[in-house]
């Protein structure tokens, strides 16, 4: 299973919030813990991203499909 830094950043907001509450000192490592591999998505993923028929229109959602397909 892939986790993207994106994913850190919105547990941080969410818990920022007071709507979550989660140990993001030790994120890193209950991700490797857990089998976690972070995906990398880099320019050329998000220009291919761009280029995906339009089944969902988040930006961010495109751009892991495209770097999960990249592999």
């Amino acid at each position: 299973m892939f986790v993207s830094a994106a994913t850190a950043w919105e547990i941080a907001i969410k818990q920022a919030m007071g709507k979550l509450s989660f140990p993001m000192a030790r994120f890193g490592e209950s991700l490797a813990e857990s089998g976690f591999i972070p995906l990398a998505i880099e320019i050329p993923h998000a220009i291919l991203a761009g280029a995906l028929p339009r089944h969902h229109a988040d930006p961010l959602i495109r751009s892991y499909a495209v770097a999960v397909l990249d592999g």
